[in-house]
């Protein structure tokens, strides 16, 4: 008792004391981590209205006209069919319109009455509400408004607005729209993105979600998810993000971006059929190639020795749903299905990587075959939804993307990545080197293998576009009728400018001339194959990128038919010269012009590098500090302008 006496008298009212509880509560938070370092993150749920339309139309207007009949079910004298229902956005609630078509009476002698019809909208203004524990969306009704049909205010009799108004106010105060759902699929999505070291604090994390704020915006309702995170347990990350890499990791890296590319054109398949608009489908085009080109640039540079970066995959998912989820929103969901909430989960879950892209470095999260496996299968069906990368053409993505039918595929195509024959011939493949023909033991060789007719025509398809020594003017003079016969076909469905079209042409023959020196295939010591770039990627005379135009045009034909090769470059530098090269530029002016000397190199960067390339150029042609790809382009373009064709025999090491 003295004990305690003395120690309540040494700290009462003491400087000492205040300091020691300081002391002792600063103890306690510093023992407990998870309220030391824990912190709130938060992630959308949001629901626009043509997706919140759709929802409401689906589960509630099931009706023909996306319709609901509400009758009187004792005598039927009173019937109202709301339908057509809209939301909009007015000072901060939600504006829900509906068209009505009543009628009232009064049932008597065992007939209905006076009866009256009246057809007009009514309007209700809504707040959002939701139940934390059930992730039940519903709509508290603020005001009401009703309509006649030239939506003036109406004025109805009050016994006729009495028959129906406590029916259908009823009936639409039910409406509710779950969140749960997409809640639940943000966490079976974001969860295995998570390092086995962060499994724990990942679950912690899910567990602790719940509803924060709701927003109502001019374009959706957008509701907070709140979570808890504890980084405590956080581990110090290299700055760059990047670790070297074992060959087996390398194939893992390359196998999850090929997943996430098919997962890509998954999402623009779900596309298929909407109207979509001219800038739209060249924003899609954009998005697709420079996705494809910047994995082949960082793949390319890569020795086994070499730094990746880990995080190459996620920061292409965070770059391209910036790009894309505006068009997929403004498409997606706007038409009711059973599909509608797999969309809102879709767009959630996406959603929810992007907002904890911020602290994807800290904690790991790596984007997975098998978690982007999982989401595509919100939008898609059957074996798409498997995101196999395979090299076949997608009619529908082309369409998608704008560029029309697939190319026609007449010429050989084979699976074979060269041709044997019996002898050994001179090799030709490299410049300088001599050019021979191709043996009869090459026909021997398609006899074995296929119908002697069939592979006579298929080998004497290939033949003629071998060149020979004393046949150089005739061999180029082939090739030019062959790439000016593909180029006038693009050009008969172009809208590219009258005093432009022959630009195009000129530029066609230099980027043939750049590329392979207008060549479809090589002989190497009697092996006769189609011409590949120094990185095995691109093919072909026009040496097309089977990668980066994966899905687009067919690969067997694009090595082994020098005609399908041709029409796929013309198609390519087309689409790149209307949709890109003169985006907000007045047609350039004649050839003494420099303009158009620029749009020559510019274009042919575009064809090298996807869109992307186009602001690096601009950079480049502002500083005059062009790059050695630019100046041999433009060489040859040069030499093509003043008929210098003498100087092909340079690269085709023809003596």
């Amino acid at each position: 008792m003295v004990d305690g006496v003395l120690y309540r008298n040494y700290y009462k009212g003491s400087v000492a004391g205040i300091l020691f509880f300081v002391f002792l509560g600063w103890w306690w938070l510093a023992g407990d981590s998870s309220i030391a370092s824990a912190e709130t993150q938060t992630f959308p749920v949001r629901v626009d209205y043509p997706l919140l339309r759709s929802l409401v139309v689906y589960t509630a207007f099931p009706g023909p006209g996306e319709s609901k009949t509400l009758e009187d079910g004792e005598h039927g004298c009173n019937r109202v069919v709301i339908s057509e229902p809209k939301f909009s956005f007015d000072e901060n609630l939600v504006r829900f319109e509906t068209r009505i078509k009543a009628k009232g009476g009064v049932y008597l002698w065992d007939k209905c009455r006076m009866s009256v019809d009246w057809e007009g909208y009514l309007v209700l203004l809504q707040r959002p509400v939701i139940k934390a524990d059930t992730w039940v969306m519903s709509f508290e009704i603020v005001d009401s408004m009703v309509y006649d049909l030239n939506h003036r205010p109406a004025s109805i009799a009050g016994l006729v607005w009495d028959l129906f108004k406590e029916r259908v106010f009823s009936y639409l105060g039910q409406i509710t729209v779950s969140l749960g759902p997409p809640v639940e699929e943000v966490k079976g999505f974001l969860l295995p993105l998570f390092p086995d070291d962060r499994q724990k604090t990942a679950i912690k994390m899910f567990e602790s979600m719940r509803p924060g704020e709701i927003a109502v915006s001019p374009v959706a309702i957008r509701v907070e998810v709140l979570a808890d995170l504890d980084r405590s347990a956080e581990k110090p990350r290299v700055p760059s993000g990047k670790e070297v890499l074992s060959a087996g990791e390398l194939d893992s890296f390359v196998g999850v971006w090929e997943a996430w590319d098919s997962f890509l054109v998954q999402m623009m398949l779900a596309l298929f059929g909407e109207p979509l608009t001219s800038e739209e489908k060249e924003t899609l085009l954009e998005i697709l190639l420079d996705t494809r080109y910047k994995f082949a640039h960082e793949f390319d540079r890569l020795d086994p020795a070499e730094q990746l970066n880990k995080d190459f995959v996620r920061d292409q998912f965070v770059t391209v749903w910036n790009h894309l989820s505006p068009i997929l929103r403004n498409h997606l969901g706007r038409k009711p299905s059973e599909s509608i909430t797999s969309y809102l989960c879709f767009f959630t879950a996406a959603d929810a990587l992007i907002a904890l892209d911020k602290i994807g470095p800290a904690m790991g999260i790596e984007i997975s075959r098998n978690g982007l496996i999982r989401l595509v299968r919100l939008i898609a069906t059957g074996e798409a939804a498997g995101l196999s990368y395979n090299m076949d053409v997608i009619p529908s993505l082309r369409q998608v993307l704008g560029l029309g039918e697939p190319l026609a595929e007449a010429g050989p195509a084979f699976d074979l990545e060269e041709l044997e024959s019996d002898t050994e011939g001179p090799d030709n493949s490299q410049e300088g080197s001599e050019v021979i023909s191709i043996i009869e033991g090459i026909f021997e060789f398609f006899v074995r293998r296929c119908d002697a007719g069939q592979g006579k025509k298929e080998l004497d398809a290939i033949r003629v576009w071998i060149p020979k020594r004393g046949d150089i003017d005739g061999y180029l003079g082939r090739v030019k009728a062959i790439l000016m016969k593909k180029a006038e076909d693009v050009l008969g469905k172009s809208s590219i400018p009258p005093e432009l079209k022959n630009f195009f042409r000129r530029v066609v023959l230099a980027t043939c001339w750049q590329e392979s020196c207008f060549r479809q295939f090589i002989d190497k010591r009697g092996r006769v194959s189609y011409l590949r770039s120094y990185n095995n990627t691109s093919v072909g005379i026009m040496q097309i990128n089977e990668r980066v135009w994966r899905g687009i045009y067919e690969p067997k034909h694009l090595r082994w038919d020098i005609s399908y090769n041709a029409g796929a470059g013309c198609e390519i530098l087309e689409k790149y010269l209307v949709r890109y090269a003169l985006k907000g530029k007045t047609t350039p002016g004649p050839r003494v012009d420099a303009e158009q000397d620029n749009l020559a190199r510019l274009l042919y960067a575009l064809y090298n590098g996807g869109p992307g390339e186009r602001k690096k150029f601009e950079l480049r042609s502002a500083k005059n500090a062009y790059q050695l790809s630019d100046r041999l382009f433009f060489e040859k373009y040069d030499w093509v302008v003043f008929n210098e064709w003498g100087n092909i025999t340079g690269c085709m090491g023809v003596q």
